[in-house]
């Protein structure tokens, strides 16, 4: 089990520090989690372009994902509120060369220009959050046109809940539209409300995989063949009739200018407040216009909000 896993999402306080302490390597430890990981891993490098300019892993966490996308694209950031989870994943993936930069930053609050990536990756941060259509926003307007939006959402419509709701031992309907903080930092969305956030933030309509592991089925089918992961044969299903508790859904931004020119970071950086370039300065970057002063330590830049004032 996570350790220090936050009791809710409600409190008050920095959000960025609610996962500081969460052991995600015990999570991922679990036999049934590593499955889940493997499965989830190869469904987003199905649903990547095969080649590409820059990409985003919003919520990156310890980076658990970057082997998706090493070599597919050109430029990788890895972005994470939690200063401590970026400096695991410096330690996890190597060094910040290779084109490879760590930004802690607010999901609402993205430092970078219109159009500055052809794809982003959302993986496991929607079911942290309450108000989607705000991310959706920020992730419409940094998308070029020809980008790809990858995100996981955790589904209050899965097969499991209707099927306990039913029962009588659900008491939250699945088949209503409302999010539900279904346990301690798991916000579930209803896959139509899903939908229309993105609509909302012209985005496409999204192609949906289910990531599901039964348990008794994967005992089977590994001694059969582990050529690719458990759940991957149903995933489309699933997800196409929205069965399984995660979700995993490939879109595209609408009407997007082409993408951000540039062969540096510094090409797409803007200050979140201002969306005005920010330039390089000793020890990090400045804002031209408000002034604001964003450091960079042992390799990764802090945009965060009062990020400078945080205790590390």
């Amino acid at each position: 089990m996570v350790k220090k896993l936050p009791y809710s999402l409600r409190k008050d306080g920095k959000k960025w520090q609610l996962y500081d302490d969460v052991d995600y390597d015990a999570f991922w430890a679990d036999q049934h989690q590593k499955r889940q990981d493997q499965l989830e891993r190869y469904l987003i490098s199905r649903f990547l372009l095969r080649t590409g300019s820059r990409i985003i892993d919003i919520g990156c966490g310890y980076g658990r994902l970057l082997p998706c996308y090493r070599d597919k694209f050109s430029v990788k950031v890895l972005y994470d509120g939690s200063i401590k989870l970026l400096k695991k994943a410096i330690e996890e993936t190597g060094d910040t060369n290779q084109n490879r930069f760590f930004i802690a930053g607010d999901i609402n609050l993205l430092p970078f220009k219109e159009a500055s990536f052809d794809c982003v990756l959302m993986i496991r941060v929607i079911q942290h959050l309450f108000d989607v259509e705000s991310s959706f926003q920020e992730v419409s307007r940094i998308l070029s046109d020809s980008g790809v939006f990858i995100f996981s959402y955790h589904n209050k419509q899965n097969a499991h809940r209707i099927m306990n709701w039913f029962l009588g031992r659900e008491k939250d309907n699945p088949f209503s539209r409302k999010s539900k903080e279904v346990s301690p930092a798991l916000v579930s969305h209803h896959p139509a409300y899903i939908k229309s956030r993105l609509m909302a933030a012209k985005f496409a309509r999204p192609d949906n995989q289910g990531a599901v592991v039964v348990k008794q089925i994967a005992n089977l089918t590994e001694k059969i063949s582990k050529r690719v992961p458990s759940g991957t044969r149903w995933a489309r299903i699933t997800g196409k009739f929205w069965a399984a508790p995660w979700i995993i859904s490939r879109t595209r931004a609408l009407s997007r200018p082409s993408l951000a020119p540039g062969q540096d970071l510094i090409d797409i950086l803007v200050c979140p407040f201002c969306r005005i370039s920010v330039k390089a300065d000793q020890g990090g970057f400045v804002c031209p216009s408000c002034q604001r002063i964003f450091p960079a330590r042992d390799g990764i830049i802090d945009f965060r909000p009062d990020g400078k004032d945080a205790k590390e």
